[in-house]
């Protein structure tokens, strides 16, 4: 990536906190140049008692005082405003960031691991902070302070400025002299690291099957590989950071001597000395913090490339502009605004049911997901209100994947995917979640209780209405306040899936998708779910279960093979 592009990806999310983003480059500006003026005074306070001359401390302590108060306060300010204008930048980089993660996850194609992901997601957007608290400002804060210290050593001693241009540049070209063994160091940690991580939620996830097959110690030296690889890769770095300041610090030193050199050469008042020589310091104190900052450089153009490559990739499925969107027959949905309850949904659902219009249906549906093998050729398909139908077929048929097209997850290669005759992708978002509602293979848990799982899928309901669909589910036992781990952690197979119909009983969609749900459960479970699943039917909900038994098949109203 180059700096442009860079620059051209990152700078803008700046426009939204212009007012912070000067209020640390002026206070950067005080920090540095009140660090400058109290060495220049004290400077001369020195040169003055050293030559006989009378101090003055009278003047020139207090404003040294008022240098050294603002040289703290500067740092202070600086820190706070530089660190809350980063922080609030990464907070609208990471919203902006998995909003994009809706629109490509899960991908067709899988390319990456798991773990580069969550790098991604996490350590990357933590790695901009340094870009936008550390470098955007500084650069501006840094040009000040460096351009007033050298005109004023200018007119003080015109051949400072031969000492101080050459020594500049080669400070600042320090980081651009190895940015490339940098960045290169920098991809290198961010492969291990993303290995490691995708070894570790592979060992967690799982470790009771590592366990069973004796293979736990094999995958647990996988991590220690990547552990050691990690761990040489930062020494290394490390190095090149040790290096750069070694060059930057010989680079300064040896300005201090030309300084030094110059006040011997041009004769300059005594008393001057200590000013010339300690404000010429300090102008190079302000490039040589930048160039320590510029050491993370590498590490930040390589997470801000990855970060801005998931910003940049096509999303499977767009969400119609206000223009195209269109909204579903009045008879089939309440209005988006209404609550995920309503009194009036099953006479609604009556009304759909005798209208004739199918409440899903693909028509001439291609899908394939390398682009070469389809797995959906010219599927046509329509499940009406109230009716239960059954999808079977051999694995790899492509019954989940008309789950995953129903859901609108991704849109087909060509054909039509219709919800009550209108096509998904002109129906906005939470207009489609509100009428489809979907218990998958591998229901997902989060971290926190039974109730707050539930209302991830209505945040309306009422303990009653949670309770009732607990109950409905076949999970009258558990209680709103069971705590339940992430992913597949404290609840069966069986018991995550009842969870998720109890998600989908609280939504009340006009379309319910059940892929293998049964799967997981016993008979007397089964007949319980299928209960409520008759009995929303009888209420106007079109019901399509992807399932290999004959027992729920036997429910259905109609069996389609593909």
């Amino acid at each position: 990536m180059t700096l442009g592009s860079f620059l051209r990806g990152f700078l803008p999310a700046l426009k939204g906190s212009r007012g912070i983003f000067i209020a640390t480059v002026v206070a950067g500006a005080v920090q540095l140049l009140s660090a400058a003026g109290a060495t220049s005074v004290s400077g001369l306070i020195i040169g003055r008692a050293v030559t006989g001359q009378d101090p003055d401390l009278g003047r020139w302590g207090w404003l040294l005082a008022m240098c050294v108060l603002g040289a703290g306060l500067g740092t202070w300010w600086e820190m706070y405003v530089a660190h809350d204008l980063a922080y609030r930048v990464l907070a609208e980089l990471r919203t902006a960031l998995f909003r994009k993660l809706t629109r490509i996850l899960p991908p067709r194609r899988r390319t990456g691991r798991s773990g580069d992901l969550v790098t991604t997601a996490v350590g990357d957007i933590e790695q901009l902070e340094w870009f936008f608290a550390h470098i955007a400002a500084q650069v501006l804060t840094v040009s000040i302070a460096t351009l007033t210290g050298v005109i004023v050593l200018g007119v003080l001693v015109p051949w400072m400025i031969a000492v101080l241009l050459p020594a500049i540049v080669l400070i600042l070209a320090v980081p651009w002299i190895v940015h490339r063994w940098a960045q290169r160091q920098a991809a290198q940690q961010r492969e291990e690291l993303g290995a490691l991580g995708s070894d570790i939620v592979d060992v967690v996830d799982g470790m009771p099957d590592l366990i069973y097959a004796n293979a736990l110690d094999a995958a647990l030296a996988d991590v220690d590989e990547h552990t050691e690889a990690l761990t040489r890769q930062r020494i290394r770095a490390s190095i090149r950071e040790g290096v750069e300041q070694a060059l930057t610090t010989s680079i300064i030193a040896s300005a201090s001597v030309g300084s030094l050199l110059v006040v011997y050469l041009t004769h300059i008042d005594a008393s001057l000395a200590p000013v010339i020589v300690g404000l010429s310091g300090a102008t190079l104190a302000a490039p040589a913090l930048l160039s320590t900052v510029l050491l993370q450089a590498g590490a930040i153009r390589e997470a801000g490339e990855r970060v801005l490559n998931i910003m940049n990739t096509p999303a499977e499925t767009q969400e119609p502009s206000s223009e195209d969107a269109e909204s579903l027959p009045s008879k089939s949905l309440p209005s988006v605004s209404a609550p995920c309850r309503s009194s009036s949904v099953g006479e609604t659902r009556e009304r759909m049911a005798t209208s004739g219009l199918a409440a899903l249906c693909l028509e001439h549906v291609h899908f394939s997901w390398d682009g070469v093998h389809p797995v959906l050729n010219d599927v046509c398909l329509e499940v009406a209100p109230g009716e239960i139908l059954a999808l079977t077929g051999a694995s790899g048929r492509g019954k989940t994947t008309c789950i995953a097209l129903a859901q609108r997850l991704y849109d087909p290669d060509d054909g039509v995917v219709r919800i009550f005759g209108v096509d998904v992708r002109r129906l906005p978002d939470v207009s489609l979640r509100q009428a489809v509602a979907v218990v998958p293979q591998e229901v997902q848990t989060f971290n926190g209780t039974i109730e707050d799982n539930l209302l991830l899928a209505c945040p309306e309901a009422t303990a009653s209405e949670m309770r009732q669909a607990l109950t409905a589910a076949g999970l009258e036992d558990f209680s709103l306040d069971r705590e339940v781990g992430s992913r597949t952690q404290g609840l069966s197979g069986g018991q995550r899936t009842r969870l998720g119909v109890a998600r989908a009983l609280l939504v009340r969609p006009r379309v319910l998708l059940l892929d293998e749900t049964s799967a997981h459960l016993d008979n007397a479970t089964e007949e319980l779910i299928l209960s409520t699943v008759r009995r929303m039917a009888s209420e106007g909900t079109a019901v399509m279960i992807v399932t290999h038994r004959p027992s729920t098949q036997a429910a259905a109203d109609r069996v389609v093979e593909l």
